[in-house]
């Protein structure tokens, strides 16, 4: 059996399809495969190159997964299980030095988000930059694509699996830093909806890379996005436990919205227009996410 996650070797999502493996008793014979972003999940699961798709949509401190619902209203799939991740956030580099000597951050856009209080106090001055896959950047920093002086954002996992040198520990705004992650399989009938594939974007196939793959990123980003790291007010660590968290009401209200965005991805209205209108269908979800989930950290 194969698994798409949506990460490079050592991600946060690799590790919740490792997880998930074990969970299911999938046995040895389950392998993962790296697809680096939700949008290619569900293309692979859809083309039937992959079984079953791993991915993120909420974390309890940065919010939505913007990206994951982008791609869940292209695709027709079924939710078949979720799985909760504590993630651990830590700064690393191809060899120690000082944080001031560190020349750009890169990471994946959440795990900026998730580390917003260090960042202000310890990086206010370094650039931060967006990449499509925060493991990604790490292996694109072994290989010297991204500059030696560069450091990355994310998991010990991944620092360790690169042989990364750790400059700062545990650098998540809040504790526990939750994210959920829904393993989906494909479904071609939804509700008595018959789903056409020409109806799908169809884009050129990337080559699928096993967890056996080392190579050179080839599909660097071609801008660097900037990520603004403004002052936030800060708020004190309770202590919360992770049973406190409940996203029983959120897996519930995914699929009903992944109908509404699909409906409006298929509209003849402009990018601009369905921009607009997916961000009103994404507020009930927001609604129920700040009740279950923020508020239980004020």
């Amino acid at each position: 059996m194969k698994v798409g996650v949506s990460g490079d070797v050592g991600s946060f999502s690799e590790e919740a399809g490792l997880k998930y493996i074990q969970k299911a008793c999938l046995g040895q014979d389950a392998i993962i495969v790296p697809l680096i972003d939700m949008d290619g999940v569900l293309f692979a699961l859809n083309e039937n190159e992959i079984d079953i798709g791993v991915f993120p949509v909420v974390n309890n401190n940065s919010g939505l997964v913007w990206q994951a619902f982008q791609a869940m209203g292209k695709y027709p799939f079924e939710i078949i299980d979720e799985l909760h991740l504590d993630i651990e956030q830590c700064l690393f580099a191809k060899r120690y030095m000082d944080i001031k000597d560190v020349s750009k951050i890169y990471s994946y856009a959440p795990a900026f988000n998730q580390c917003k209080i260090f960042l202000n106090q310890e990086a206010a001055l370094i650039e931060k930059i967006e990449w499509p896959d925060m493991a990604l950047a790490a292996r694109d920093l072994v290989n010297g694509i991204l500059p030696d002086d560069a450091a990355v954002l994310g998991s010990r996992r991944t620092a360790l699996q690169y042989n990364l040198t750790i400059l700062a520990s545990n650098v998540q705004d809040v504790k526990p830093n939750i994210t959920m992650f829904i393993i989906v399989k494909k479904r071609m009938v939804d509700k008595g909806i018959d789903y056409d594939d020409t109806q799908i974007e169809k884009k050129t196939k990337k080559p699928i890379k096993f967890v056996e793959d080392r190579g050179t990123s080839t599909d660097p980003m071609k801008e660097d996005k900037k990520i603004s790291t403004e002052p936030i007010k800060v708020k004190e660590d309770k202590g919360t436990s992770t049973d406190d968290f409940d996203f029983k009401e959120i897996k519930e209200t995914i699929h009903d919205i992944k109908k509404d965005i699909e409906k409006i991805e298929e509209s003849d209205k402009s990018k601009k227009e369905k921009d607009e209108q997916k961000k009103n269908v994404l507020k009930e979800l927001l609604k129920i996410y700040k009740y279950n989930v923020w508020t239980k950290l004020k």
